[in-house]
Parts: C-alpha cells; sequence; structure tokens
C-alpha cells in the first residue's frame, strides 16, 4: 500500500469518526435535554397536547399542517396553541376568522398571564355564537389504552399547581363539566366587551367566548387545560370531547414550526439528518480520494545549506541578542582551558602559574596570554560592540592554535 493511499484511508477514519462522534453527540444531547414546552400534538412531555390528540382520534381528528388559506372544507373546529414560531400573516387572519364567521370554531390555547392583548389580539381578535351540542356526557372511561399510557408516561411534575375553575354560565360546550383543572398564576381581565366568561378561577376568567357571524371564537388561559399532565384531571377531558363532538377537529401544528425553505423542507422530509451526515462524509472521502487532474507540479529545489551558513546564522542570533559579553566570558574560559592543558596543569591553576610555566618554553606567549585573559575578562563585564568582540575572537583563535 502507498504512503498516499495510507494518507487517504487514514482520512476517511478520522471523517468517520468524527461523523458518528457528532451523531452521538446530537442524540445524548436530546437525551438529556428538558422536556419540550411546545404544546404539539407530536410532544409527549408534561406540557405536549400528544394526549389529547390521540383522545380525538378516533373521532376523525386530525393535524392541520397547511396555511390557514387552505382550510380543509369539512373542517368544524380548529385548535390553535401559543405561541407560535411562525406569525399568522395578515392574508391568514383574514381567512380564519371568514371561516369562524361561516360557522366555524377556533379554539385558542394563550399563552398569557393576563389579558387576550398581544399576539391574540394582534393576529386573532376573540370573536365568538352559541353552539347546539348534544347533551351527552363523555368521561375518561372512553380513553383507549394508548392515552392512558401516554397520560401514565408524560412525568407529570410532583410539584404540579391546579387549581379548579368552575363553569359561569350554562352552555353546551360545558355539558358534563363541573370543574376544570387550570394552572396557577393564569386568567383573561375581566373586562367589558363581547367576550363572555365561561369558567373562572377565583376572580379571573379562564375561558372566554366571543361571536362572530355564525360561528364563535373560545379563548382558553394557556394549554393547561388540554396538555398531557393535566388532561386526566376534574372535567378536562369531557371539554375536550364536547369540542370533538361538535363536527370534524383539526390541532394547528403549522404554526408550531419555523417557516423553513422548500429546498430546506424537502431535504429534512425525504433525507432526515443521518443521511445528509452520510452524504457528506461520503464527498470527503471522495475529495480525499480522487486523483489530482492536471500535471504534478514541480517541487522547488533546495540548495544544501553548508556547516558554515548555520555558523553564520548562528553569529547573526548571537548579534541580535547583543549576546557580545557572554561569549567573551566563554572565549575566556576556553582559552584558559587549553593554556592549563598544554602547561600540564590542574584546573584549578591560576593565569599567573600558566604563564610561569608558558615562559618556560616561549617569554612572548606567556606575555600574550596575559595580555589576553585580561582584554577578555575586562570584555566578559562589557559594553563589548561587534568589532571588539571580533577582534577577540580572532585573537583567541591564533592563540588557541598556538598552544
Amino acid at each position: 500500500m502507498t504512503a498516499e493511499r495510507k494518507r487517504q484511508l487514514l482520512l476517511g477514519s478520522a471523517l468517520g469518526a468524527l461523523a458518528a462522534l457528532t451523531l452521538l453527540a446530537g442524540n445524548e444531547s436530546q437525551k438529556s435535554a428538558p422536556p419540550s414546552p411546545i404544546p404539539s400534538i407530536t410532544n409527549a412531555g408534561p406540557q405536549g397536547l400528544e394526549a389529547a390528540y390521540l383522545y380525538l382520534q378516533s373521532r376523525g381528528a386530525r393535524a392541520l399542517d397547511t396555511s390557514f388559506t387552505e382550510l380543509p372544507a369539512d373542517a368544524k373546529v380548529i385548535v390553535t396553541a401559543l405561541p407560535y414560531a411562525t406569525d399568522v400573516s395578515e392574508v391568514e387572519r383574514t381567512a380564519i376568522l371568514d371561516w369562524v364567521r361561516n360557522g366555524g370554531t377556533l379554539v385558542i390555547l394563550g399563552q398569557h398571564t393576563r389579558g387576550l392583548g398581544g399576539s391574540v389580539r394582534g393576529e386573532l381578535d376573540p370573536v365568538f355564537t352559541a353552539l347546539h351540542l348534544k347533551n351527552r356526557d363523555i368521561g375518561l372511561s372512553e380513553i383507549g389504552k394508548d392515552v392512558r399510557s401516554l397520560l401514565d408516561s408524560a412525568a407529570r411534575p410532583d410539584d404540579l399547581e391546579v387549581i379548579p375553575a368552575k363553569p359561569t354560565l350554562p352552555d353546551p360546550l360545558l355539558a358534563g363539566v363541573h370543574q376544570l383543572a387550570v394552572s396557577a398564576g393564569r386568567g383573561f381581565d375581566a373586562e367589558p366587551g363581547r367576550a363572555v366568561p365561561l369558567a373562572i378561577a377565583g376572580d379571573s376568567p379562564v375561558m372566554l367566548s366571543v361571536e362572530l357571524g355564525q360561528g364563535r371564537l373560545i379563548a382558553l388561559a394557556g394549554p393547561d387545560v388540554f396538555t398531557n399532565a393535566r388532561l386526566d384531571l376534574a372535567d378536562n377531558a369531557q371539554l375536550l370531547a364536547n369540542l370533538g363532538a361538535i363536527g370534524p377537529l383539526l390541532f394547528d401544528e403549522r404554526h408550531h414550526r419555523e417557516d423553513p425553505s422548500a429546498a430546506a423542507l424537502a431535504m429534512g422530509r425525504y433525507y432526515g439528518a443521518a443521511t445528509l451526515a452520510a452524504l457528506a462524509l461520503a464527498l470527503m472521502i471522495a475529495i480525499a480520494s480522487i486523483r489530482r487532474l492536471g500535471p504534478v507540479r514541480e517541487q522547488a529545489s533546495v540548495t544544501p545549506r553548508t556547516s558554515r551558513d548555520y555558523a553564520v546564522q548562528l553569529g547573526r542570533l548571537y548579534a541580535r541578542a547583543r549576546a557580545e559579553p557572554t561569549l567573551a566570558k566563554e572565549l575566556l574560559i576556553d582559552l584558559r582551558a587549553r593554556a592549563r592543558e598544554r602547561a600540564h596543569l590542574s584546573p584549578s591553576a591560576d593565569d599567573s602559574e600558566v604563564a610561569h610555566r608558558l615562559a618556560q618554553d616561549d617569554a612572548n606567549r606567556s606575555a600574550q596570554y596575559r595580555t589576553l585573559c585580561a582584554r577578555l575578562d575586562a570584555a566578559a563585564r562589557g559594553p563589548l560592540n561587534r568589532a571588539a568582540y571580533a577582534e577577540l575572537a580572532r585573537d583567541a583563535a591564533r592563540l588557541g592554535r598556538e598552544l
């Protein structure tokens, strides 16, 4: 196996390991993520509406994944839960209000502590007529095993706050409803107007009805009544069953999602994150494995450096560091060691002993030694310029050769 092939295999293995770790980390992050607060029919957590959807699915309830401008002709009730990830456009607002005027029932699960203001009033006006429901009592006994299992596994918090809300007026929509279990701190301001409070908790309305043409709009102060954590409490399920008895019911899922581009939606629908990661990995391996197109680029010729080149560069480095005094000290140490070795003296002998022994062979060389040692000793204490150091180095090298 060639070195290039080994490199390609190593690169492919590294990319594969990186992709696997990325997918594993994403999976673990999803496992450790807190329960989703989105009131969606696909959310099985305490704040989701999956149990409510499964409860009414056998009666024809289904998800609404399209805009309010594309409502099915048979739709009688639409449940939409705030907050929205995608805002309701003015065209959608006009379409949904026209649908209500023609006899539809729009149920808004608000996300406010007080009032119908904010996004509710700005997106969907509180406009509501009396419904003529058959007086049938639909209780929890009709909830299937799959719904009961979901309610049991919804991890209802131990500290779940439940506030009782009581009906205020007789209304066909409240048939069989004697009490609703709502969360603390939610309610509407009791303002005079067309909105009629159908249920109150303490002194705060939690359910309003407003007439609009032949239809009505129902507003609940939050999705809590129909969430997985509260659906089987009090008569919450009875209220949901009464809504389902009106006619085909749709849960608005369109506005819980960000508005993606058509291309991104198609990619996510048909391929998914895992497949896209695998395609990206395959593309990286292919790029790393293909042959280079065109002639091979010639490598620049490199002239081998000599020992002199390295010595010159080292000298320039010392020069930039202004290390001449230190180098002079090293020259002095080296000169003394050579002279002691030449004179056959111990390493501890001083300069006078060395000079005396050298004088027995050559008096002139002994004098040169004394003079050069004194010059190097003075230079080691600095300051010392480059030229003076160069002269000292030449003299030390010449005397060293003579020794």
